[in-house]
């Protein structure tokens, strides 16, 4: 005898696509946190007076990190695409898991525009003072 539902039937997300994303989250919130700490640490030295080589090495540090986050996004183009045109079949659960690692990352690259921001006025304050 075939059950009767009471409304249609959300299935489960891909198990591998859905570990793929959180995956993707989980290395991108990483390297944002280091891109962070580099940007304040930028901040810091450049309050301080330090030369310009030392800014230049911490933006290349920055660099490497950003670049390194296009290389995951590329490389998991496929993953998002799927997640894209399917995720309004996934679980609640499900799409909740990976909105909340979306929204770690957004918070993050928040900060990292507001301290950059900030380093900018920085160096622009030391321009004009010379």
């Amino acid at each position: 005898m075939a059950s009767r539902t009471t409304g249609p039937e959300v299935p489960p997300a891909s198990g591998d696509l859905l570990e793929r994303l959180l995956a993707l989250y989980r290395q991108e919130e990483q390297l944002y946190t280091r891109v962070l700490a580099l940007a304040a640490q930028q901040f810091e030295i450049a309050n301080q007076g330090a030369a310009i080589g030392e800014i230049r090495r911490i933006l290349a540090r920055k660099q490497t990190c950003l670049e390194e986050i296009g290389r995951l996004e590329v490389q998991e183009n496929a993953a998002r695409t799927a997640w894209e045109r399917g995720h309004g079949t996934w679980s609640p659960r499900e799409q909740a898991r990976l909105l909340a690692g979306r929204a770690r990352i957004t918070a993050l690259i928040d900060e990292i525009l507001a301290c950059e921001e900030r380093n900018d006025q920085e160096l622009f304050a030391q321009t004009t003072e010379v």
